[in-house]
């Protein structure tokens, strides 16, 4: 939870505490742990960081006493971004809303008590960060912002298709929101003008396959086809 709230935080120095035990915990997360804490320009670190958090749904943003990973931490909960899953035994991913904060979906959460033992420094730290979270949208729309400004910035970036076919595969879990909309409408477009409308999936022998999808499936195939999506303007 703490490694999930440093970025909107802007924490670098929770997240370099703490990145040791992220590597061992989420499997094959090292080089790019690695790429986050090495990268000095704040505005690189913060994509970085953002694609990193994309990739690991099980990055949780609250602690609840209903998760249990009964799934490797790289996948979803389904339905996507709902607080619980009998199949999966309460799985969660990232966060819907932080407890105060304005929900796409659902009703509105209070944010618990100031905890009275907390000193006034403390208690005035915890209050900020409560308010920094709580106007955060979902994990859904806040990664999509930022995975899109950093495609923006960097459009041949290599570790954009992967973070991008997450945020897409995750798209049902807000897909009113002020980010996701947007990513997801931007790339179909990507993947209709990449694939055509009539596109299919090549075979083991490279022949013409099942027809691929106009759909969130069918984008995270052509997403993962690519060593990078074309992104220029995310307002188009």
């Amino acid at each position: 939870m703490a490694w999930t709230r440093a970025l909107p935080l802007d924490r670098p120095d929770v997240a370099t505490r703490l990145a040791p035990a992220i590597k061992a915990r989420f499997a094959g997360s090292g080089p790019l742990v690695d790429q986050m804490l090495a990268e000095t320009n704040p505005a690189l670190r913060r994509g970085i960081s953002a694609m990193l958090l994309a990739r690991y749904p099980g990055m949780v943003g609250n602690v609840s006493p209903f998760i249990r990973y009964e799934t490797d931490p790289a996948k979803f909960a389904h339905p996507v971004m709902r607080a619980s899953n009998d199949l999966e035994r309460s799985r969660e991913n990232w966060w819907s809303v932080f407890a105060g904060g304005t929900p796409t979906y659902g009703k509105r959460v209070a944010a618990p008590a100031m905890p009275a033992f907390l000193a006034a420094g403390a208690a005035a730290t915890l209050r900020a960060e409560r308010a920094t979270l709580a106007a955060l949208p979902s994990g859904t729309d806040y990664l999509a912002g930022l995975v899109m400004e950093h495609a923006t910035r960097e459009p041949g970036d290599a570790r954009l298709p992967q973070a991008l076919s997450m945020l897409i595969r995750a798209y049902g879990g807000d897909a009113r929101g002020q980010y996701t909309a947007p990513m997801f409408k931007h790339c179909t477009r990507i993947s209709r003008a990449t694939n055509g409308p009539n596109a299919r999936r090549p075979t083991a022998d490279g022949r013409a396959g099942a027809a691929i999808p106009m759909n969130g499936r069918g984008i995270v195939a052509a997403a993962s086809a690519h060593d990078a999506l074309p992104i220029h303007n995310v307002t188009d």
